[in-house]
């Protein structure tokens, strides 16, 4: 054996093939795999819901396979519009928007439960935001940021953080920031007061600026006659549409069902009427016992954002007649 031994060491020496090694726990030979030449490319495939399929590549692939492109994204107001009911387009619409959402929790749940597309408008200081809207976007309602803005005079109080012209461009662009990352998932924004920030051009060029770079749409509550809020979001390319109706100016059943009334003769007039209201106890108590008739009546309840893509609709069928151009037209 050991004249053996050393003729294996010696031809091991001669030829460069060394016998197997032996390993010092339990003495079982090292199973190493061999190392392949070529290592196909691994990939990785991306099913999420939030996105669509991309390849993935490791770093041993194939230098021919890229990663894909994602698709281009819709603006946010179309993605995180809620679906409009289907028979929508043949029908006199209305859009119920309710401001000043999120500070009361219980009259928030009552308006969550109420059917039908509603377009609830939080205030971005509510506390609970990301569980409040969440609930809201579940049960089929609408998001919208009620951003807060200043009035005409002392006495109203806008809340924290709201937009005033005094401030200097740092500060104003810091607050409106803040305003529109307290939640998610919102179409856009309406005015909360602001009579006098939105005669203030200035100020509206700088709101409408970032709106158009988020992708937003804007509500004009049209809180003073003298507004050019509307006319800034149209010349920067923000989608936009205003208000008809306040419901609940005086807080009685009676007048809220007046004006829902209203609302519905200028729908059947028009096509659409857009109101707001408030988490008031008598205006959610009307618009849950009148809002089912109507629908039987014929009246549909549209999302905002349907509405904002009902008046795009119409103006591009009004531009493309022959005798208004074919450019879209300014609302």
């Amino acid at each position: 054996m050991l004249v053996l031994g050393l003729i294996l060491v010696a031809l091991s020496q001669l030829t460069g093939v060394h016998p197997p090694r032996e390993t010092e726990i339990g003495m079982e030979r090292e199973t190493r795999p061999a190392p392949s030449l070529i290592t196909p490319p691994q990939m990785v495939f991306d099913d999420s819901p939030q996105g669509d399929s991309r390849i993935a590549n490791r770093s041993n692939a194939s230098p021919h396979i890229t990663p894909l492109d994602p698709p281009p994204t819709r603006p946010a107001w179309r993605r995180f519009a809620a679906p409009p009911p289907k028979d929508a387009d043949s029908k006199p619409a209305i859009v119920l928007v309710i401001d000043d959402v999120g500070l009361n929790h219980s009259a928030t749940k009552k308006l969550i439960k109420l059917d039908g597309a509603l377009t609830l408008s939080f205030l971005p200081y509510a506390d609970h935001l990301p569980e409040q809207t969440a609930a809201a976007r579940k049960a089929g309602h609408e998001l919208m940021v009620h951003l807060p803005m200043e009035p005409q005079g002392d006495s109203a109080d806008p809340g924290p953080m709201a937009l005033l012209g005094a401030l200097n461009e740092q500060e104003f662009q810091s607050r409106l920031q803040w305003n529109l990352e307290r939640f998610t998932d919102f179409v856009g924004v309406n005015n909360h007061m602001g009579s006098r920030l939105t005669e203030n051009p200035k100020a509206m060029e700088m709101v409408m600026q970032n709106l158009q770079e988020r992708g937003l749409l804007f509500l004009d509550s049209r809180t003073t006659a003298n507004t050019v809020a509307q006319k800034k979001a149209a010349e920067m390319g923000v989608p936009n549409i205003a208000r008809d109706v306040f419901l609940d100016n005086e807080q009685t059943a009676q007048s809220v069902i007046q004006n829902l009334d209203d609302m519905e003769r200028l729908a059947r007039r028009t096509g659409l009427a857009i109101g707001i209201g408030h988490p008031h106890p008598q205006t959610i108590k009307a618009i849950a016992r009148w809002l089912p008739d109507a629908k039987k009546r014929g009246l549909v309840l549209l999302p905002l954002s349907a509405a904002v893509t009902r008046m795009e609709n119409r103006q591009k069928r009004f531009a493309a007649t022959p005798n208004h151009g074919t450019g879209m037209a300014t609302p």
